[in-house]
């Protein structure tokens, strides 16, 4: 076994996080190639399709492929590897991601050997994708607002109203804790994002763990045509993000001062609000139809003539899928 070295003390704390368990020399000599990801505060930007791994990871991983051999060398900047071909007699192979971020290695497992083409016969005890209405008690009419518990008032304005352009529409008192602060900010199309915060709060900004039920990101429109402008405006703040087409939408991934996930996403053609559910519900049955693993843009395109929905396609920057075990 290879042993990654030991974890160093977190500054301010007195603390080291856990070492993480060694690699075999199976995984070492398997086939790697760096992907740099961002420096900085890097973020999650590809699905969590693994079991969860046998201890936290400070900063989840940007992307993989696969390449020529290449042992990795001491863990001191953000990279991803992929190791392959680790199955054995009568097992499927085994794809391992192994995270180099702050000086530790952090290996999660997926199964990469499944390339069977979607049946939608299979899935046909599943719940149906479509845009008509289910058959409940009642239906919601839109998104009111999200609470967010933040941290103070001064970052969270920062970000949010003096970065992201979304305006201060309210200030009170937290009505179930007067001693806490509530925040609105209008999101830019009436839907309200809102903070409780104090200023006994300090930020920060590394990276949440989010557990089951919890808020793993949060997603905002901005207008295709100024998607470079705002990748400007991140990099003259100083934020660090990443960009990846997401095969429905084009979108950016950066934190914020709390160190939740901001998704900023541009649509890539113009479909009419009121009916982006239908187009989504028909491209869902053509991707199955296809045999694909995920709405792409032929999909979406495909699904707005069969809608006889005109919509202009926007120009967009090309981008990695970023997707991971799926093609």
């Amino acid at each position: 076994m290879l042993n990654p070295p030991p974890q160093p003390v977190l500054a301010g704390t007195g603390h080291r996080p856990p070492t993480p368990p060694p690699l075999t020399p199976a995984q070492y000599a398997a086939a790697f190639e760096p992907i740099p990801t961002t420096a900085g505060n890097s973020v999650v930007t590809q699905p969590n399709r693994s079991p969860k791994p046998a201890y936290p990871r400070e900063e989840p991983c940007l992307g993989v492929r696969p390449g020529p051999a290449h042992p990795p060398k001491t863990p001191t900047v953000s990279a991803v590897w992929r190791i392959s071909g680790l199955g054995g007699p009568g097992r499927p192979a085994v794809g391992i991601q192994i995270h180099i971020t702050r000086n530790h290695l952090c290996p999660t497992m997926s199964d990469t050997s499944d390339s069977r083409q979607v049946d939608p016969e299979l899935d046909a005890d599943e719940p149906p994708v479509t845009a008509e209405p289910p058959d409940s008690p009642f239906r919601t009419t839109g998104t009111d607002h999200i609470t967010i518990w933040g941290s103070n008032a001064e970052d969270t304005i920062a970000f949010y109203r003096d970065l992201l352009g979304m305006p201060l529409v309210l200030r009170q008192p937290n009505l179930d804790d007067p001693s806490q602060t509530h925040l609105f900010f209008d999101t830019g199309d009436g839907t309200i994002l809102t903070f409780f915060v104090s200023d006994e709060r300090g930020s920060d900004p590394r990276p949440q763990r989010t557990g089951t039920g919890g808020v793993h990101h949060l997603c905002f429109n901005i207008a295709p045509e100024r998607f470079e402008a705002v990748q400007a405006a991140l990099e003259a703040a100083g934020r660090s993000y990443n960009v990846f087409d997401r095969g429905i939408f084009f979108s950016l991934y950066t934190r914020d001062h709390d160190g939740l996930i901001i998704e900023l996403t541009a649509d890539k053609f113009d479909i009419p609000d009121d009916r982006k559910g239908e187009v989504l519900a028909t491209a869902q049955r053509i991707r199955e139809r296809d045999g694909a693993e995920y709405a792409k843009t032929e999909h979406l395109a495909a699904a707005l003539a069969e809608l006889d929905i005109e919509a202009e396609r926007y120009e967009l920057p090309d981008a990695d899928s970023g997707v991971g075990g799926v093609e």
